[in-house]
């Protein structure tokens, strides 16, 4: 139970983290005061990556890739 009860609530952090690294991917393009605001949430999210992977989620590429439910 707590074995699902984990996945459900790392399942809902997922898509937030994403939209989260997709937002920062345009701060390269701001003034420097965003930059600097957006390297401290850089690090929040390099720590939520962390978390996640202590977890045993890790990214993957799917580009290129032929699907494989295994």
């Amino acid at each position: 139970m707590i074995s699902y009860a984990k996945a459900n609530i790392i399942e809902e952090f997922l898509s937030p983290l994403d939209q989260f690294e997709k937002a920062l991917s345009f701060t390269d393009n701001m003034s420097d005061e965003v930059k600097n605001w957006a390297m401290g949430f850089k690090m929040i999210a390099t720590q939520f990556q962390q978390l996640l992977e202590n977890q045993g989620v890790k990214p993957f590429s799917a580009k290129e890739h032929p699907f494989d439910p295994e």
